[in-house]
């Protein structure tokens, strides 16, 4: 195996030992039975691995650094349940129409000539 993913999986590895308990109490304890919690779990391992990463392996997180991690993604997932499927449609919709809107701006680019494009590009580096 790779020396890096050999490096990876044991800092995984050390993540769940260590912290996985702890982990699976607070999200089950917050949840209880609203949501299926594996990916939940994961989606948090996860980001405490790559915090770890990037703050290098000898770091050793603090139980309420872990815990803030647990109640960001949960709130995550509850904002996520909990939004209207009318909100959902009205966001799609205006971003259809921003898709729109910037094809129509495109198209009248390509319109313009080289004179008024240098004007056009001038006016956007003001």
């Amino acid at each position: 195996m790779n020396p890096i993913l050999m490096k990876h999986n044991s800092l995984m590895e050390r993540i769940v030992r260590e912290y996985g308990p702890m982990i699976r109490d607070a999200v089950h304890k917050s949840l209880g039975t609203l949501a299926p919690v594996e990916d939940l779990i994961g989606e948090i391992h996860f980001a405490v691995f790559m915090t770890l990463r990037k703050l290098g392996e000898g770091w050793t997180p603090p139980r309420s650094f872990v815990n803030t991690v647990v109640r960001n993604k949960v709130n995550e997932l509850l904002w996520q349940k909990h939004w209207d499927k009318d909100d959902i449609a009205k966001i799609k919709k205006h971003r259809a129409e921003q898709t729109l809107r910037r094809e129509e701006a495109m198209a009248h680019i390509h319109t313009l000539t080289q004179g008024e494009f240098k004007v056009f590009r001038l006016l956007g580096l003001a």
